[in-house]
């Protein structure tokens, strides 16, 4: 199990980070899957930064990312209030919006979105192609 553990205080640092870690992860999701990877864990990044830390530059997001043979865990914290949020169901996207489908986005990539009580943290599964 490789386990890989970081923090920043922008997403632009993020992007530096997962610009390096993605192409060793088409091996377990395939080159399509991989890109929408990217795009749920910038999605859950983004709405930490700007939702739960109000874009504050003395608070950090946390990421943590398992990888075991059969799946690969993403986990990311902020240092906000965390936000009552039913995420038992799979959430509408607003199409006429520019904002508001970060967490159907997640949902509709992830395998697992398992949200903390406090609201201020996500578990990600995304489970490998080959399992």
């Amino acid at each position: 199990m490789k386990v890989l553990d970081v923090s920043f205080e922008e997403p632009k640092d993020f992007r530096v980070i997962i610009k390096g870690l993605m192409p060793k992860l088409i091996d377990y999701f395939g080159r399509r899957d991989v890109l929408m990877v990217d795009l749920a864990l910038t999605e859950c990044v983004n709405n930490a930064w700007e939702h739960g830390n109000r874009m504050a530059p003395d608070k950090a997001v946390h990421l943590t990312i398992t990888v075991s043979k059969k799946r690969v865990l993403f986990r990311i914290k902020d240092e906000g209030e965390g936000f009552p949020h039913d995420l038992s169901s799979k959430q509408e996207t607003n199409t006429e919006s520019d904002r508001g489908r970060g967490l159907f986005i997640i949902q509709q990539v992830m395998d697992h979105t398992i949200p903390s009580d406090k609201g201020n943290q996500f578990l990600l599964v995304k489970n490998r192609i080959d399992v």
